[in-house]
């Protein structure tokens, strides 16, 4: 009887219903656990009416050693019955969580692969993750050592989800730049290489993405030096030089060719003070400290770069073009410094 009322009940409590709530308000597991307790307190409850009853309406002919026995017979069932409960109950649960990751990973599949897919559709089914579907979203893609066969990574931060995206596995982060939320995403890994997409509107999701994987690319060819987690917002620039890599090497021999006539020591000394130069204002107590070397040898450089390119260093586009060039060759000094042997144009 106690059974047919835990049965009779199950589903109209929703304290106890399987899924009640949306994902992240009320955990997974202390649901589970929450019911199992309701599920073992019933059970034991009908032990006890059990055992009452047949207390209660035992027979004078029913000796003690009868009684014992029927009793060790009640616990023995509930015992049974029990762990079958709870071990189907279990694998309900499993299923419901394989089932909810799998429509987290079709939003993360909607939301960064192209085509872009429909504000309504993306609202669908995040209805249906239990997710609340933001205005924007940041992508990140996880570098994944291909010679590591199952490596295990760690799971998406709380709020976010993750999903593969053409094998890549990818994750949605919604408020990138709310209050701590950066410091957050680099203490959670720490100890892999994760690269953040700008923020963008979740309808341009697939946008983010290829920003997040051109950025990765130029991480793991050494053109830029960064672990951990790196946000491409911090990288605008970089990004912006690797766009149109024909025109940036036409924009190279223009302004390079000068330099390029010299030794090759020779031309990476006067480069790297040139750019230093721009950088600092044209302050030559500021480049002297940035490349720790003495003032009168900025000044000796200074009066070289001055006989080679003349007016153009009083001339600011002039002097933007020769510091997008000397930046795209800083870039790749880099790269080969760290050993890369990627072709450097494959962007």
């Amino acid at each position: 009887m106690a059974l047919r009322r835990l049965h009779g009940g199950w589903g109209r409590n929703p304290q106890i219903r399987v899924g009640a709530g949306p994902p992240g308000r009320r955990p997974a597991k202390r649901v589970h656990k929450k019911v199992t307790r309701h599920l073992q307190s019933a059970l034991r409850l009908a032990a006890r009416i059990a055992w009452n009853g047949l207390a209660n309406h035992a027979s004078e002919n029913i000796d003690h050693q009868e009684l014992v026995l029927r009793a060790e017979a009640i616990a023995v069932h509930i015992d049974g019955l029990s762990a079958s409960v709870v071990k189907d109950f279990k694998q309900i649960g499993t299923h419901h969580l394989d089932e909810l990751r799998g429509r987290q990973a079709r939003l993360v599949g909607l939301i960064a692969a192209a085509p872009p897919a429909s504000l309504g559709t993306l609202a669908d089914l995040s209805a249906a993750c239990g997710w609340r579907l933001p205005e924007t979203i940041a992508i990140a893609v996880v570098d994944e050592d291909p010679e590591a066969e199952g490596a295990v990574h760690p799971p998406a931060p709380p709020g976010v989800l993750s999903g593969r995206v053409d094998g890549v596995l990818t994750l949605a982060i919604p408020d990138v730049d709310g209050p701590g939320r950066r410091e957050y995403l680099q203490r959670f890994f720490a100890h892999d290489r994760v690269v953040v997409g700008p923020v963008v509107k979740i309808t341009d999701g697939p946008r983010s993405l290829q920003w997040a994987s051109e950025m990765l690319f130029l991480i793991r060819n050494g053109f830029v030096q960064e672990s951990g987690v790196t946000f491409c917002s911090n990288h605008f620039s970089t990004l912006l030089l690797f766009r149109d890599p024909v025109l940036l090497d036409a924009m190279s021999r223009q302004h390079l060719a000068p330099l390029n006539r010299l030794t090759p020591a020779k031309k990476d000394r006067l480069a790297e003070t040139l750019l230093a130069w721009i950088r600092s204002g044209r302050s030559t107590t500021a480049v002297a400290a940035r490349l720790q070397v003495h003032p009168q040898t900025v000044r000796y450089r200074m009066r070289q770069l001055e006989a080679i390119y003349g007016s153009k260093l009083r001339d600011p586009d002039a002097l933007f073009e020769l510091e997008l060039v000397l930046r795209d060759w800083e870039l790749r000094q880099n790269a080969q410094n760290s050993g890369s042997r990627s072709d450097t144009r494959a962007v």
